[in-house]
């Protein structure tokens, strides 16, 4: 069982991790690949979960312009939605895998990868 707080799962949306897991030109063993990509897919569900509350708190607090952009600059007071976003935030997750262990045969990893895959390995 993998446990991460929103926050670090959020880690797996950066534009870092996207390059990361979009490079074709890295081949993992194929049980590390299929591994790899068997928590990826259970991260990116919690991704989804996490953008969709994002979103609720943004419209709770009136946060979009008429044209649904994103505008802090409408919220009066950002004490309180950054205190609910803070929560969100912080709210530990499970995730229904086993941690992976990187081996000798994997491709270098740089090591603003390694700081996001960190909560997912040995």
């Amino acid at each position: 069982m993998i446990k991460m707080k929103n926050s670090q799962i959020m880690l797996f949306n950066s534009e870092n991790f996207k390059k990361f897991y979009n490079d074709s030109e890295r081949r993992f063993p194929i049980a590390d690949a299929f591994k790899l990509e068997e928590i990826l897919s259970l991260i990116s569900d919690k991704i989804q979960i996490h953008k969709k509350l994002l979103q609720e708190i943004f419209k709770k607090y009136n946060a979009f312009n008429e044209e649904g952009k994103l505008d802090m600059s409408r919220v009066k007071d950002t004490t309180e939605i950054d205190k609910e976003i803070n929560e969100l935030n912080e709210i530990e997750v499970e995730i229904k895998a086993d941690p992976i262990e990187i081996k000798e045969n994997w491709p270098d990893i740089s090591m603003v990868e390694i700081s996001i895959l960190k909560y997912i390995i040995k």
